[in-house]
């Protein structure tokens, strides 16, 4: 019995032992995520953005005013590298509720927009709305609603870890699906914006570095009824298209919920993450619009400019992450408190960059080596 007990004793004695190593070693061990991924604290109730119900007409000559006095042509050296971006989607996307006042100045050198449709002839600095007179009749057309979108923050942040310009092309239109952009007129204008952008850019003396599009849309979808095979079957008909054409990969901000409903986008949220996690053609650029309440909407669709300029900066850091290591990264899911891990993480290519310097580093072990024979 005495012996019995000795070695019950042992066992327990042992075994927390080697819990108390994992305990205290595991997270010497444990890779660390760059600081930049860390949460970010969305602060919760916050006073909401009132919807703004002046008359059309004079929010209007606002906007028209504020982009004819912002706007001025830009001139850039010869033979500097850019990253050539399209911004592809639904209201959202467009920031129709944003607001062009809170949006953030864009930094100097940090980014240009490019106007295929109103004038394919320079680079002009971006100021929001975004894209505003970027509307083509019987292609992507949003008329005026446009209000102030995340793309100056996406901008500024994507140029902090990268150091390389963005050249921003609009392509978003209000309440459209996934369907809609399968069309002949819809996804020709898409690639036509492309396309233009870049051979205008290599005609001019620009070096195209990378080539991707951010798409933030599916709400449209959840309010048709979309299945989830039927969402995933046209994305992959957009993305073949993109990509035939010269885009490396898309980059899904992931949509949120409606004002009245949390759960309304629940079955499209879902098939956008398996479609990150599982197909190297995407990413998953952020899923912080899982994480605001209705405080940060200004009515049943639409976020305010607090939170697409969240949202842009989220996006950028991620993406930025994955240009400079070739890796996607994971991430915190806002909407279901967990990490975000995709499964496909070392299928990736490197960067130009990158494969040069490895490139290098291999020819340099070669010369090394010959010289010791």
């Amino acid at each position: 019995m005495k012996k019995f007990l000795t070695r019950i004793v042992t066992v327990v004695v042992v075994f927390m032992l080697l819990v108390g190593a994992v305990y205290f070693i595991y997270p010497l061990v444990k890779q660390k995520e760059p600081e930049y991924f860390n949460i970010v604290d969305i602060e919760s109730p916050v006073k909401e953005t009132p919807k703004d119900t002046r008359p059309y007409e004079e929010i209007l000559a606002e906007l028209e005013e504020k982009l004819k006095n912002a706007t001025h042509v830009i001139e850039l050296p010869q033979d500097i590298v850019v990253d050539v971006f399209i911004f592809m989607g639904q209201s959202n996307m467009s920031g129709n509720g944003g607001n062009p006042e809170e949006a953030p100045e864009v930094t100097e050198g940090a980014g240009y927009e490019f106007r295929v449709i109103s004038d394919p002839t320079k680079l002009y600095s971006i100021v929001e709305p975004f894209g505003f007179y970027e509307n083509k009749p019987l292609g992507i057309s949003d008329g005026t609603a446009k209000r102030g979108s995340l793309v100056s923050a996406f901008v500024n942040k994507y140029y902090e870890h990268t150091n390389v310009p963005v050249v921003a092309v609009s392509c978003s239109q209000g309440a459209t699906n996934t369907a809609y952009w399968t069309n002949p007129g819809a996804m020709g204008d898409a690639v036509n914006r492309l396309t233009s952008t870049v051979d205008w850019l290599n005609q001019n003396g620009y070096e195209v570095r990378h080539k991707y599009m951010v798409w933030l849309q599916g709400e449209s979808d959840a309010i048709f009824g979309f299945s989830q095979a039927m969402y995933a079957t046209n994305m992959d008909i957009i993305v073949n298209s993109m990509i035939a054409y010269g885009v490396e990969k898309c980059f899904m901000i992931r949509i949120g919920r409606s004002r009245s409903n949390p759960v309304f986008c629940d079955e499209i949220q879902k098939v956008q993450t398996e479609i990150c996690k599982n197909d190297p053609r995407f990413m998953m650029a952020s899923t912080m619009l899982g994480g605001f309440d209705v405080s940060y909407m200004i009515d049943e669709w639409h976020y305010d400019q607090r939170a697409l300029n969240m949202v842009g900066e989220d996006a950028a850091k991620n993406i930025s992450y994955y240009v400079n290591t070739g890796r996607e990264p994971s991430m915190y899911d806002y909407k279901y408190d967990n990490e975000y891990v995709p499964i496909v993480l070392t299928t990736q290519a490197l960067p130009a960059e990158s494969t040069e310097e490895k490139e290098q580093e291999v020819k340099t072990e070669e010369a090394e080596n010959e010289g010791e024979e």
